[in-house]
């Protein structure tokens, strides 16, 4: 096994984080809910689904702290484990993480579900789905994507603009996706678990590790999160969650194995 993917490191990435979401997950809920910062349900939405009006919400920043501390550390006992790509994808999990986290305040000042437009939301999101593209085609001379194993498809100069729709399109799809009771979640520990097989099976070794980080965090938050859901991910969760899982599959050079691995998610949003 390689020195960044061996027992040590496997167990750090999967037990920090499952262990800090499930040991301060309810001093966050009891924080949320005395402050009353709760999730209001869509208006065109079932009417099932107004009696959960009042949930606290913003759970995806208890899953961000999780992923943090879990990298933190991999970083303490091998700061090896990192590498640029581990920090692009850190800086797309969190921007868009707190471009959620926005969002999800602006619709609990406001007492309605309206937060950020959706023009602004995807300006952010392509503008940096786009960089990323941009650094892998300028700096890494990447202009393809594998197709499923059998050949590379060249992609030329339209490789950044794939780029960008490919992590704006995830972190939205999955967006989409959390409106039930560990829905989100649930289908993203599995998604999380199969792109990290994918990425070590590529010799991604840190993105798998990564992937692995994601997946338990995603886990310890599933145990507040399924039904009856004590608290709900909000924006701030499922934009950062989507778009970490769409630059995995950059980075790893696999975004067509999103349409298998995602399959939830691509029906949602369709």
């Amino acid at each position: 096994m390689n020195s960044v993917f061996d027992l040590k490191h496997i167990l750090t990435a999967l037990l920090v984080p499952l262990l800090v979401i499930l040991t301060s997950g309810g001093f966050y809920i009891n924080f949320l809910r005395q402050r009353y910062m709760g999730q209001y349900i869509r208006e065109d939405g079932p009417e099932s689904h107004q009696s959960k009006a009042g949930t606290p919400t913003m759970g995806g920043l208890l899953i961000l702290v999780g992923v943090a501390l879990g990298l933190f550390g991999l970083i303490l006992i091998d700061s090896a484990t990192l590498s640029i790509y581990t920090w692009l994808l850190f800086l797309v999990t969190f921007v868009f993480g707190a471009m959620g986290a926005v969002d999800d305040y602006l619709k609990i000042s406001k007492k309605k579900n309206k937060g950020l437009s959706g023009y602004s939301k995807l300006a952010i999101q392509l503008s940096l789905g786009m960089a990323v593209g941009l650094y892998l085609f300028d700096i890494q001379h990447i202009q393809s994507t594998d197709f499923f194993g059998r050949f590379h498809w060249n992609l030329g100069l339209f490789y950044p603009l794939f780029t960008a729709l490919v992590i704006t399109g995830t972190s939205n799809a999955v967006n989409l996706t959390d409106g039930l009771d560990g829905l989100a979640s649930s289908n993203l520990v599995i998604s999380f678990l199969a792109m990290a097989a994918l990425l070590y099976n590529i010799q991604q070794y840190h993105l798998a590790l990564f992937a692995l980080v994601l997946a338990a965090a995603c886990a310890g938050f599933l145990w507040f999160n399924k039904h009856p859901a004590r608290i709900f991910m909000g924006d701030t969760g499922s934009l950062a969650l989507g778009g970490a899982l769409g630059t995995l599959a950059v980075l790893g050079g696999i975004e067509l194995w999103l349409l298998l691995i995602g399959g939830i998610y691509v029906a949602e949003a369709l």
